[in-house]
């Protein structure tokens, strides 16, 4: 139970994604950033952004399930159990849900952005 410390899984984690952990992190703390500018803008998450997320977030895990293999370099041939498939499903739903995640604040602040311009222009009469 001692492997189990922070620190070791951390530096297995490094070790194994190299350069994409830091990637990761660094994608994460922009959506994170993305998050707090909305809120502090009050942009609605609902409508059409939420629509296009959600597409680009199934679209995403689709092809999470399609390409995991390819990066595994496994085959379909090579999931021989009901953990195997249960795995390559959950890691398409991971991918999909963290996609639209991150796409959300960007497309509800570009669409309040865009709201807002149109309000603020004067219409003639």
């Amino acid at each position: 139970m001692k492997d189990f410390h922070p620190v070791t899984l951390f530096a297995i984690v490094q070790e194994a994604l190299g350069i994409w952990l830091w990637v990761a992190i660094a994608a994460a703390a922009l959506v994170v950033l993305l998050y707090i500018v909305a809120f502090a803008r009050g942009v609605r998450f609902g409508g059409a952004p939420r629509l296009i997320a959600s597409v680009l977030g199934i679209g995403a895990g689709v092809a999470a399930i399609v390409l995991a293999p390819m990066f595994t370099q496994a085959t379909y041939r090579d999931l021989a159990g009901l953990v195997d498939w249960g795995a390559l499903i959950l890691a398409g739903i991971g991918a999909g849900v963290a996609v639209f995640l991150a796409l959300l604040p960007l497309f509800a602040l570009l669409a309040g952005r865009r709201r807002g311009a149109a309000q603020a222009v004067p219409h003639s009469a």
